[in-house]
């Protein structure tokens, strides 16, 4: 390790350094540089990674070709509206509409991808609920907002072959949910559903009350600042959305 960061300091400024950063608007609380750090540093990578603060695509998409980086993470707000200039997509984002990845591909092309969506069903497969269920759409999973980040979440559910429930403030924005996936919406005037698998997608300062939910829940809490306005069932179990971010920036290590 101490070699590489010799070298890290020996070759400062050069081309013989793969540079990666973070774009998105907050950043200051994200923990991706010292995630990826340490796994370059754990590998004997010479490469770096820093923080890049714009919710301006172009801002960001320019960062990205003027310092010939060879990846980034993508946040919030940017997870949508820089999608257009990328030369490629994967799959998986064509069927998002969200990337949270991009990378420079050999031929110099960038690509976009989303590893947001397979931390998640990672983390809900390991929870093995087909053991307690006989049927996937007897599995109730309700995700909480309408933004980029639900859309990954309903696209993991979807691929989880659960029965999925939305609530957020767009009407329009939830039909687009019923719509692709089928999803059932819950508004202040639904009746009380007990559900197996909480999915929250809005920022951590907006208070939520969910003690109504069975102790049996888990609940996915995709923000993790310090500021979080939230009550959860006694006994619940909580995947912080540490989890989620170290489970996605290990895909995009890959």
């Amino acid at each position: 390790v101490d070699l590489v960061k010799s070298r890290r300091l020996l070759f400062q400024g050069g081309d013989r350094i793969e540079k990666y950063c973070l774009f998105g608007k907050p950043i200051h609380h994200s923990k991706s540089p010292e995630i990826h750090n340490r796994f370059f540093d754990e590998q004997n990578w010479l490469a770096t990674y820093y923080k890049y603060e714009t919710d301006n695509p172009i801002v960001a998409f320019r960062e990205f070709q003027k310092n010939k980086l060879m990846g980034a993470s993508v946040t919030i707000p940017l997870k949508e509206s820089l999608i257009q200039y990328v030369d490629i997509c994967s799959k998986d984002v064509k069927e998002i509409g969200v990337l949270n990845t991009l990378t420079r591909l050999d031929d110099g092309r960038i690509k976009g991808d989303n590893t947001d969506w397979m931390a998640i069903y990672d983390e809900i497969y390991k929870l093995d609920l087909m053991n307690t269920y006989i049927l996937r759409n007897s599995i109730r999973a309700f995700v909480i907002g309408t933004g980029a980040t639900a859309k990954s979440a309903c696209y993991a559910i979807h691929k989880l072959g659960y029965k999925l429930y939305i609530k957020g403030r767009s009407r329009e924005k939830m039909d687009y949910f019923c719509n692709k996936y089928n999803a059932t919406v819950i508004n202040e005037n639904s009746d009380f559903i007990a559900m197996d698998i909480i999915i929250i997608t809005i920022p951590g300062c907006v208070e939520l009350d969910l003690r109504e939910y069975k102790d049996s829940v888990c609940i996915i809490e995709m923000a993790y600042n310090d500021v979080m306005k939230r009550k959860y069932p006694k006994y619940a179990k909580i995947i912080d959305g540490r989890t989620i971010l170290y489970e996605q920036a290990i895909y995009q290590n890959k």
